[in-house]
């Protein structure tokens, strides 16, 4: 929301004449240094770009209303002649917070999750199973100091860590016999043992269940050269793995997955045998071919842990 709120800030009438008065804490809330009539904050529709998607997305900034005032070197310094004893000027020290942390919000070059900022061309460390550690750092004002040296507050700044996948695709290889997709890097673990996995011939049933494991809920880039030299580009998250395309019959269409590659896009798939994903709202039937996909780079959702062999190996680093 960092990316529509900056284009907000250029049309509002209260912000566009002075934007850089403006932070945004990533949620819904917006701090300013001066104090705004709802008049001049109307309901506002901007166009943004979506990386994922490629392309621009309409977004409706409505209802933004003032709260409240917060006087923030006021309550600190009443805070602090008080003994620091009593109630924290919790709203003084957000504000700080957020005002800190505006520029490297807005930065493309950086990936914000929570309290947390990773280079988008930083230091990873590869761990098996497809998948690396980001590292980068956070930081959060902390309401302590020393009185001896008469500071107030400090600012807390540690490195940080978060599990993510490799931007590699699913079924190509970097050359022949090399085994680094990302079905490879997953099925051979932490490096130790080859993945015996044939793409011709299909998937085991355990294989599928480690697959199905690990892709569900990450999302993956479609890419399928299509007729008249034409490029079909989407981004998906993955609900699941579904049978085969020459097996997946789609309901509404009546035919395989294979035939319907091959009648509409003109494609004859290379690994008809492998299972499709099952792909976008789980109320429709999107399934889509292995062979056409990669992963995206991506933080791991909260929800999926790394398996404990990939675990170990970031401890050991």
């Amino acid at each position: 929301y960092h990316d529509t709120i900056k284009e907000w800030k250029e049309v509002c009438p209260a912000a566009k004449h002075n934007t850089a008065a403006w932070v945004f804490d990533g949620h819904k809330q917006l701090f300013c240094t001066q104090a705004y009539r709802i008049e001049e904050l109307p309901d506002q529709k901007v166009s943004v770009w979506c990386q994922e998607e490629e392309r621009f997305l309409e977004m409706m900034i409505k209802d933004v209303e003032r709260v409240s005032d917060i006087r923030v070197t006021q309550d600190i310094m009443e805070w602090a002649v008080s003994g620091r004893s009593g109630h924290v000027p919790q709203d003084a020290l957000q504000a700080l917070d957020v005002v800190l942390k505006e520029a490297i919000n807005l930065d493309l070059n950086f990936y914000t999750i929570g309290r947390s900022h990773f280079p988008m061309d930083g230091e990873t460390l590869d761990v098996g199973f497809g998948k690396e550690v980001w590292i980068g750092t956070f930081s959060a004002v902390r309401p302590y100091g020393w009185k001896d040296h008469e500071i107030l507050l400090t600012l807390n700044v540690d490195t940080a860590n978060k599990p993510a996948t490799r931007n590699i695709h699913l079924t190509n290889e970097s050359g022949p016999g090399k085994s680094d997709s990302y079905i490879h890097s997953v099925l051979a673990g932490d490096g130790r043992r080859k993945a015996m996995v044939n793409f011709a011939r299909g998937f085991t049933d355990e294989q599928v269940k480690t697959m199905e494991k690990d892709l569900k809920d990450l999302k993956v880039k479609y890419v399928l050269p299509s007729k008249d030299d034409k490029v079909i580009k989407r981004q998906y998250r993955v609900n699941g793995l579904r049978k085969s395309a020459t097996k997946e019959i789609i309901p509404d269409l009546k035919m395989s997955v294979a035939e319907y590659f091959k009648q509409t896009h003109g494609v004859d798939l290379e690994y008809p045998n492998l299972p499709c994903l099952w792909v976008g709202p789980k109320q429709k039937t999107i399934y889509i071919p292995m062979e056409f996909c990669k992963m995206d780079k991506q933080p791991m959702p909260r929800k999926k842990k790394l398996p404990d062999d990939a675990v170990a190996k970031m401890i050991r680093a």
